[in-house]
């Protein structure tokens, strides 16, 4: 008897901590992410004045190329809010994915292109798939969190 108590209270621990560490940050979490230019990029550079979006994505992704392209066509959307895209790969497998996927993007003064070489980003927001689309208020706190290829309605919906 005291054996199966034993076991349901493991089970039941690693599975609350399972699900905690699969939780979505409710507040942006500290960070150091890297322009394109190899220049730091922290919570406290992001945007203070209108929404934040951070779009996680990985450059082979048809998903992720699809609703890139799709962003990019409804830009205009996104006027009233500054995008993060975030990436774990490569400067030049990035730059090449904007130029492809994201050229409606890439010079728009509310976009920003950010790399994460050390995985921090899968650490502390925890996405469980490409793309992964996070809303944050202006004063970091979460409005809505999209998990893979989301129509851009709903992405747009959730800034208003």
């Amino acid at each position: 008897m005291c054996r199966k108590i034993i076991v349901s209270f493991l089970f039941f621990f690693c599975a609350g901590a399972f699900a905690h560490a699969q939780e979505i940050p409710y507040t942006i979490p500290e960070f150091t992410f890297y322009k394109m230019d190899d220049t730091p990029f922290t919570r406290e550079d992001l945007s203070r004045t209108s929404n934040i979006v951070f779009v996680f994505f990985s450059t082979t992704c048809h998903h992720c190329q699809d609703e890139t392209r799709a962003m990019g066509e409804h830009s205009g959307d996104f006027d009233q809010s500054t995008l993060y895209f975030i990436s774990k790969e490569n400067k030049s497998d990035i730059r090449k994915f904007m130029d492809t996927y994201g050229k409606q993007l890439k010079d728009k003064s509310n976009v920003h292109v950010l790399r994460d070489p050390q995985s921090e980003f899968v650490l502390k927001f925890n996405p469980t798939q490409y793309p992964s689309v996070y809303i944050y208020t202006p004063t970091r706190q979460l409005v809505k969190h999209f998990s893979g290829e989301t129509p851009i309605s709903e992405i747009t919906a959730a800034l208003k």
